[in-house]
């Protein structure tokens, strides 16, 4: 089929069929997949829409699709450009693809990435990493495996056959990620021998002037801009990390507010008026009874809240699964974890975790592409 395709490029300024056939090709590709949460054509038209999303305003796109001879789509993908971030920050991705989607045949895919990487090595490109829409906070990383298992929301999720694609291609597995499930009994065993202490040092850290808050959902807007202070603070140091602005933040993240289905699912903890740690606890698929549904389980904690109090990420471990108990989840999920992750790894120890997928980003090195 490789000779019959045909590759069709346009920018987001562009209307026509190009663009609708691209943003189609996801609930066309998944339409019998159960374990598919989107988004759907609708959702990323409003995402691609320039006039809505500040993103790109730095973001630098090209956008190609493949087709056959009678027009339907076969493939698509983005070349990106964040011109936030330099040349010279070789870990930081500064040229990338994204929105990746492909029926599964090698050579239309092949043909695929020649187009996008020809576009970026004529822009400079000389390392393309992928897949990423744009920077770590957008949607980024292949699943690797475990595509048996359901998936929840915010998990990277993809056809199977990609990261193979990827790697025939050229591409490398340059870093890697992963998640875990753990069910009641599994929390229970861990925390029942060391509750006691945990209460005890959870009081001794509120007599040192740290405060514990839980947010209702009507608050989110507003959570959502102290978020951005402490997740700016705390990802600095992880792979990837670019800068954002506050409003493009809340932009991006403004949809989770619908995961949020009870109160008392966002903890804070505060030193004065300096947010320290957060977690945010949500159920891992809204269309399923909750009393048989994963809650996911993200956390962070600030740079100066690691410093001066290296527990502090266990009481707010610790409170928000005192939390997740009493709302009546029987399983938690740590997802997409770096890989080499310490706190998850101590708290895995024993096979107590179940490993439920892994991810990766790729990196293709062009000095030597013709």
């Amino acid at each position: 089929m490789g000779s019959e395709v045909k590759i069709l490029t346009f920018t987001l300024d562009d209307a026509g069929t190009s663009k609708d056939l691209f943003l189609s090709l996801g609930d066309q590709l998944y339409k019998d997949d159960p374990n598919y949460l989107g988004p759907s054509a609708q959702d990323l038209s409003a995402f691609l829409d320039k006039e809505r999303n500040p993103i790109f305003e730095y973001i630098f796109s090209r956008f190609f699709v493949a087709l056959d001879k009678q027009g339907n789509i076969l493939g698509r993908v983005a070349a990106l450009i964040n011109s936030r971030i330099t040349n010279g920050e070789e870990n930081v991705p500064r040229f990338m693809l994204g929105y990746f989607e492909c029926v599964e045949e090698y050579c239309i895919c092949k043909q695929l990435l020649d187009a996008a990487l020809t576009w970026l090595q004529e822009q400079g490109a000389q390392r393309v990493w992928g897949p990423m829409n744009g920077s770590i906070w957008t949607p980024h990383r292949f699943k690797l495996s475990h595509f048996d298992e359901r998936t929840f929301a915010t998990e990277p999720y993809n056809k199977s056959y990609y990261p193979s694609y990827f790697e025939r291609y050229g591409f490398e597995l340059k870093e890697k990620w992963f998640s875990r499930r753990m069910d009641r009994s599994v929390l229970d065993s861990y925390f029942a021998p060391q509750k006691e202490r945990l209460d005890k040092h959870r009081t001794r850290v509120l007599e040192r002037g740290f405060r514990l808050e839980w947010s209702r959902r009507e608050d989110f807007a507003s959570d959502l801009k102290q978020l951005y202070l402490l997740l700016t603070d705390s990802y600095q140091e992880f792979w990837g990390y670019s800068p954002i602005e506050c409003h493009e933040f809340c932009f991006l993240n403004a949809k989770m507010v619908h995961l949020l289905i009870e109160d008392e699912l966002i903890l804070k903890i505060w030193k004065g008026d300096e947010l320290m740690a957060a977690a945010i606890s949500h159920p891992a698929r809204l269309e399923i009874q909750k009393e048989s549904v994963d809650m996911v389980f993200h956390n962070a904690v600030s740079a100066a809240g690691r410093k001066g109090m290296n527990a502090l990420g266990n009481i707010l471990v610790y409170s928000c699964f005192e939390k997740v108990k009493e709302v009546r989840f029987p399983y938690v999920i740590y997802p997409v974890m770096y890989e080499g992750n310490k706190a998850i790894m101590n708290l895995s120890a024993g096979d107590q975790a179940q490993l439920i997928g892994t991810y990766g980003m790729f990196c293709i090195d062009l000095s030597q592409r013709s």
